[in-house]
C-alpha cells in the first residue's frame, strides 16, 4: 500500500510541471536504483522534469491501464488503485483524497507524462536529482517534512460549515499567499469557488442541501501559480440550520429589535414574518439581507408583543423556516422639529418638517410669540416652505403640532428664533442650469398677496407667460427659440411689484437622442462574457455577477446612454458619471429648487471601446474602500449580490433578488466555472 501511494504522489507533483519544452539532455531515471532510462526518456517543459508514467510505474511492480473514453490512466495493485486523467491536475488516491498539481497530466509521443517532483509528496519515496551526471532517482525515503503539504478538517460527510486549515511546512508555507476551496464535480473536476483565505482557514458553506463531488483545497503563490493542494470526495447532506439571533423568546425591547440571521448555508433570498399576538395578524418583510441584520420596530408610542420567523430560500428552491421568537416590544414617540435651530437668525426661506416615529393624520407648523400665535400651515404630512414676510421682525418661536389618528394631539418644543422678514417671491418647477425640452408646471410662493403674476424669460428672442394667481401655469416649449434664458417671475401687489430670483435655464426645441442598443439583446452574453471571464480570471470577482450588473444596467444592451444632443454612444454600460477615455456625453438627472424636483444636463462618462467601460466598473469595485465588504466575497454572486448593495451601489432592495435572478434565468454560474 505505501508503495502505491508513493507512486501515486509521484505523478501527482509531476502534474505540477509543464508548459514549453526545454532542449537539453535527458536525464538518466532510476527507480530504486534501477536504469529505466532507455525506456522512459524524461522531458523538460517551464523548469519541471516529466517522466512517463507507464514505465516509472511498470518500474515499481505496479500494472497500468488507459482507459481511452474517460482519458484515464490507472496504476494499481492489491493495496489499491491511483488515478489519473488527462489534462487534468487531480491525481486521485486509493483513499479517496486528491493530490493537485499545478500541470495537468499530458500525452506526449503518445506517452502520458507528469512531473517527476510529485515523488517529494509521495508516502516513504524521495527525488533526488545529481546534477553531475543529470541522474534522477526515486528512491525509498521518508520525505522532508519541511516540503510537506496538509489539510486539516476533510471528512467523508458535510452536514454544514466546515473549517478546514492549511498546514505547510517551512519550505512550502513561505510561498504562500492565498488559499481557495472549490467545489467540484466528482467526474468533470469541474466546479465553484466557496472560499478565499489570505491566513490558510478556509470555511465551506454549503449553496444547497443535499450535494455530492470533491472539496478541494489549493494554495497559490504571489503570482497567482498552484503551490500545493489536497481535495476528498464528500458527500453533503445538510442538515439546515436557520435561526434568528439577537433577541430571545420572553425578552422586553424599548426601541429597535435588531434580528440577525444564523445560517448554515448560503441562501439566494431571505425574509421574515411579524405576526402581532394580541391581533393575530400578520406582516412580511421580504428582500432582506441574509448576511447581515435586520431593524425591527413598532411605531413610536405602541407596545406589542410579536412572533418573529424567518424564511430562507436555497439555489435549488428549497425553503427553510427558523423557529418562532416571541418578545415584548415597545417604542418611545419620537417628535421634534426640524429645519431651524434655538437662537437661529432668520432673514430668508426656512425647510421646516418633522421627524417622528408614528403615523398621523395631518400636519400644522405655527409661529407665535408670548403675546399669542398663528397657523402658517396644515397639511397631512410633510415640509413647509417658511418665507416670512416684512411684517415679521424681532423675536419669534416655531413650533409643530400633529393630530393622531385616535384623536391625540401632539406639540413639539418651542424653537425660539430671530426674524428679519421681508418680501420675497420664489420660483418653483425650474431651479438653477434647468434644461427645457417637454411640458411644465410654473408656480411660485410669495408672502405678500398677488394681484398678477408673469414669468419672464430674458435672452436673445426672451418671453413672458401670465401666470394663474395662486395656481400652476403649464408652460410648453414648443415654437420658442432654444438658447439660454435667465428665468424669473414678478408679482403686482398692493404695495407695488415683486420679482423672484432670477435663474438661469436652456430650452432645447431641437432633436435629442436617448438611450441606444450596443448590440442585439440575443448576443449580449457572446459579446460580453469574455470580458467578464477575462476580469474573472485577473481579478477573483466571479463572472455571473459582473454578467448580471451589466445585463440590468444597460437592459441586455439596449439602453445605452448617448449625448442628449449629438447622438454620441458613451459606450457606458454602468452609469458611471464624469469624464472617460472618450470625453463624456451629456444626459438627464435631477435636482431640486425650492422645493420642486426638475431636470438638468450632467456628464457621463464616454469610453473609446466598451472593453475600457468594463475595466472601469471593475476599477471601481476593486478600489474604493466602501467596496471591501464586496471584495471579500465577490468570489461568489450569490453573497457579492447582497455584499454590494450593502456597500451602496444601489439603493434598490430588490437590487440582490435581481441579480441573482438574472444569473439563474441565464445560467450565468457556467461563467464561474474552473476546472482542474
Amino acid at each position: 500500500m505505501k508503495k502505491l501511494y508513493k507512486i501515486l504522489m509521484i505523478f501527482a507533483f509531476v502534474l505540477t510541471i509543464i508548459t514549453k519544452v526545454e532542449a537539453r539532455p535527458s536525464a538518466k531515471i532510476l527507480v530504486n536504483g534501477i536504469d529505466i532510462t532507455e525506456k522512459a526518456q524524461a522531458i523538460n517543459k517551464h523548469d519541471r522534469t516529466l517522466v512517463p508514467v507507464r514505465f516509472v510505474s511498470e518500474a515499481l511492480q505496479k500494472e497500468v491501464r488507459y482507459i481511452d473514453y474517460s482519458k484515464e490512466v490507472i496504476v494499481e495493485d492489491v493495496n489499491g488503485k491511483m488515478t489519473l486523467q488527462i489534462n487534468s491536475k487531480l491525481i486521485e488516491l486509493p483513499d479517496g483524497t486528491f493530490y493537485l498539481s499545478d500541470v495537468p497530466a499530458e500525452i506526449i509521443n503518445n506517452r502520458t507524462y507528469v512531473p517527476v517532483r510529485v515523488i517529494a509528496e509521495s508516502f516513504n519515496m524521495q527525488v533526488l536529482y545529481d546534477n553531475m551526471t543529470n541522474t534522477i532517482s526515486i528512491v525509498e525515503g521518508t520525505p522532508n517534512p519541511d516540503d510537506s503539504y496538509y489539510v486539516d478538517g476533510f471528512k467523508d460527510d458535510v452536514n454544514g460549515v466546515t473549517n478546514f486549515t492549511v498546514i505547510a511546512g517551512k519550505n512550502i508555507a513561505p510561498r504562500i499567499k492565498s488559499s481557495k476551496l472549490f467545489l467540484l464535480d466528482s467526474i468533470t473536476k469541474k466546479g465553484y469557488l466557496n472560499s478565499v483565505s489570505n491566513d490558510n482557514n478556509l470555511t465551506y458553506t454549503p449553496w444547497k442541501g443535499k450535494d455530492f463531488g470533491i472539496i478541494l483545497v489549493a494554495s497559490y503563490d504571489q503570482n497567482g501559480n498552484i503551490v500545493a493542494g489536497r481535495g476528498k470526495k464528500v458527500t453533503t447532506n445538510l442538515v439546515p440550520e436557520v435561526a434568528i439571533r439577537g433577541v430571545n423568546s420572553g425578552d422586553i425591547i424599548n426601541g429597535a429589535a435588531e434580528l440577525m440571521p444564523e445560517l448554515n448555508f448560503i441562501p439566494v433570498s431571505l425574509s421574515y414574518t411579524v405576526v402581532d399576538n394580541s391581533t393575530n395578524t400578520a406582516q412580511k418583510f421580504e428582500n432582506k439581507d441574509p448576511f447581515a441584520a435586520w431593524q425591527f420596530e413598532v411605531p413610536g408610542g405602541e407596545t406589542r408583543n410579536v412572533q418573529v420567523t424567518m424564511n430562507a430560500v436555497d439555489i435549488a428552491g428549497n425553503n427553510y423556516i427558523s423557529n418562532p421568537v416571541s418578545f415584548t416590544i415597545f417604542t418611545e414617540k419620537r417628535f421634534s422639529l426640524t429645519g431651524v435651530k434655538s437662537g437661529q437668525n432668520i432673514n430668508g426661506t426656512v425647510n421646516l418638517n418633522v421627524n417622528r416615529n408614528f403615523e398621523v393624520q395631518s400636519t400644522r407648523y405655527y409661529l407665535g410669540t408670548p403675546l399669542g400665535e398663528k397657523l402658517l400651515k396644515e397639511l397631512p404630512y410633510g415640509g413647509y416652505i417658511f418665507n416670512p414676510g416684512e411684517e415679521l421682525n424681532g423675536n419669534y418661536y416655531l413650533r409643530a403640532e400633529v393630530t393622531l389618528p385616535n384623536g391625540e394631539v401632539l406639540s413639539t418644543e418651542k424653537i425660539n428664533v430671530n426674524i428679519k422678514g421681508g418680501k420675497r417671491l420664489l420660483l418653483k418647477g425650474i431651479g438653477p442650469n434647468a434644461v427645457i425640452t417637454d411640458n411644465l408646471d410654473l408656480s411660485y410662493d410669495s408672502n405678500v398677496p398677488a394681484m398678477s403674476v408673469t414669468y419672464v424669460f430674458e435672452g436673445t428672442q426672451g418671453f413672458t407667460i401670465k401666470g394663474i394667481v395662486g395656481g400652476k401655469t403649464s408652460f410648453t416649449p414648443t415654437g420658442k427659440a432654444s438658447g439660454q434664458y435667465n428665468v424669473y417671475v414678478k408679482t403686482k401687489t398692493a404695495s407695488g411689484e415683486l420679482a423672484s430670483d432670477k435663474v438661469s435655464v436652456k430650452i432645447h426645441n431641437e432633436k435629442t437622442y436617448g438611450p441606444t442598443p450596443i448590440v442585439p439583446k440575443d448576443q449580449f452574453i457572446e459579446k460580453f462574457s469574455p470580458l467578464a471571464i477575462s476580469s474573472m480570471n485577473k481579478t477573483g470577482m466571479a463572472a455571473s455577477i459582473q454578467m448580471a450588473q451589466a445585463i440590468l444596467e444597460t437592459g441586455w444592451g439596449q439602453y445605452v446612454p448617448v449625448d442628449k444632443y449629438s447622438g454620441k454612444i458613451s459606450k457606458n454600460l454602468f452609469g458611471i458619471k464624469g469624464t472617460g477615455s472618450n470625453g463624456y456625453i451629456v444626459s438627464n438627472t435631477w435636482e431640486e429648487y425650492n422645493g420642486v424636483k426638475y431636470r438638468i444636463d450632467d456628464k457621463f462618462r464616454a469610453y473609446k471601446t466598451v472593453e475600457e467601460s468594463w475595466q472601469d466598473h471593475k476599477d471601481l469595485l476593486l478600489t474604493k474602500e466602501r467596496y471591501q465588504i464586496f471584495r471579500d466575497v465577490m468570489f461568489d454572486p450569490i453573497r457579492g449580490a447582497f455584499a454590494i448593495r450593502r456597500a451602496g451601489y444601489a439603493t434598490d432592495s430588490e437590487y440582490p433578488g435581481k441579480l441573482i435572478k438574472i444569473i439563474k434565468d441565464n445560467n450565468l454560474r457556467k461563467l464561474d466555472e474552473v476546472s482542474f
